[in-house]
């Protein structure tokens, strides 16, 4: 249930266990409450449990139903179609909840067709997705997008020993490289001068921006330069989603891949913050020597 509630974007844990209990077992209650209203039944807590379990498994359900409805005469045999064996052992330590970020980055077709069937846009779903990833990533994820006003997508931080940052972050979904514009500077302004406050007096000294796209056009130096000159931003990231995943796999593979900056075990997460332009898959694997 879990799953279905992320996989629809309606609900993602919270970093608190307890917060997390409490606000996944209000969304349950109210969930029946609205299906006790609608049907006029009493409404069982295992009923919606149920409801999500068929509802993930809707595409067998809907092959066993045609099968079911054909007369018993059908001449041509059933077709159902079985994904092929795989040729080698899977080697990607990337769940797949957050490996369509690439493709809902790109805005593709089938990500459209996908997220217009589930009553989603591919916007929301890119953010959605982006905060999963970087709560897997180990990051404290405030989710600020849609419908929450004039504010960027989110910000995720990190309170260690060694460092604390917070990186403000805007996602930019689209079918052709991304280039920042005028518009987007005044916007990416707003978006600082509402929270840098907060988070410098939370205690947060490093504070970075962050766009992410699937690529980007240029390395946006002039609209880069005048975001540092005007806001008290660190650096101003554009972060691909590729180079996302790659990050994402290499915390997953190598439990001494730190949020923090590096030592002498090598580079930490912090590090690829610390300077400004495109960061690109390859650029990735270059630092972590891949």
């Amino acid at each position: 249930m879990r799953r279905a509630l992320s996989d629809l974007a309606i609900w993602e844990p919270a970093d608190d266990l307890a917060e997390t209990y409490l606000q996944f077992r209000a969304l349950n209650e109210r969930m029946r409450d609205i299906l006790t209203e609608y049907t006029g039944e009493d409404i069982h807590l295992w009923d919606i449990e149920h409801a999500f379990y068929y509802w993930q498994h809707r595409e067998e359900a809907e092959v066993e139903a045609t099968t079911e409805s054909e007369p018993a005469s059908q001449p041509e045999p059933e077709t159902v179609a079985v994904a092929e064996p795989a040729e080698t052992l899977p080697s990607s330590y990337i769940p797949p909840i957050v490996s369509i970020l690439p493709d809902l980055a790109r805005r593709t077709d089938q990500m459209i067709a996908l997220a217009e069937q589930n009553g989603k846009t591919v916007e929301s779903l890119f953010e959605n997705r982006l905060a999963v990833c970087f709560r897997i990533l180990g990051y404290k994820v405030e989710d600020l997008g849609q419908g929450s006003g004039r504010n960027p997508d989110g910000i995720f931080t990190y309170r260690g020993n060694d460092s604390s940052y917070a990186v403000i972050y805007d996602a930019k979904s689209s079918p052709e490289p991304y280039r920042l514009r005028t518009g987007d500077e005044r916007q990416f302004e707003d978006y600082i001068n509402q929270h840098i406050g907060e988070l410098q007096r939370r205690g947060f000294d490093n504070i970075y921006f962050a766009v992410i796209s699937g690529s980007f056009v240029d390395e946006a130096r002039e609209a880069i330069r005048g975001l540092k000159i005007r806001m008290p931003i660190r650096e101003v990231r554009l972060l691909e989603a590729m180079a996302v995943i790659e990050l994402l796999e290499n915390s997953l593979r190598d439990p001494e891949f730190r949020l923090g900056p590096g030592g002498y075990q090598g580079v930490g997460l912090q590090d690829f913050f610390v300077e400004s332009g495109v960061l690109t898959e390859a650029d990735v694997r270059e630092e972590l020597g891949l």
